[in-house]
């Protein structure tokens, strides 16, 4: 409890810290920087977008076919049972 006390009381006697005018010049250099650094950053970004976005029609594409396959397969498949299993017909949904 005494090492509390101690502790408050150094801080409140300690002496108040004024930034040199080198660092108000540099923080005011940073301030008013050109944006340099956000243009470089936009054009990452719309890099990454652009991947993003071929990744994702890639995405799409293969499962689309890869459906499309499926669906043909389960047609074929009950072309197969209906020939085998099932009293013929001659309906053309076949």
């Amino acid at each position: 409890m005494k090492n509390k006390i101690d502790l408050l009381d150094r801080f409140e006697h300690l002496e108040s810290i004024e930034p040199t005018a080198e660092w108000n010049e540099k923080v005011m250099f940073k301030i008013n920087q050109p944006d340099a650094n956000k243009e470089k950053n936009f054009g990452s970004r719309l890099v990454l977008f652009a991947v993003f976005l071929l990744l994702a029609i890639n995405v799409f594409s293969v499962t689309q076919s890869w459906l499309q396959e499926r669906s043909q397969q389960d047609g074929s498949n009950l072309r197969v049972i209906a020939s085998e299993y099932l009293i013929s017909t001659n309906s053309s949904k076949f």
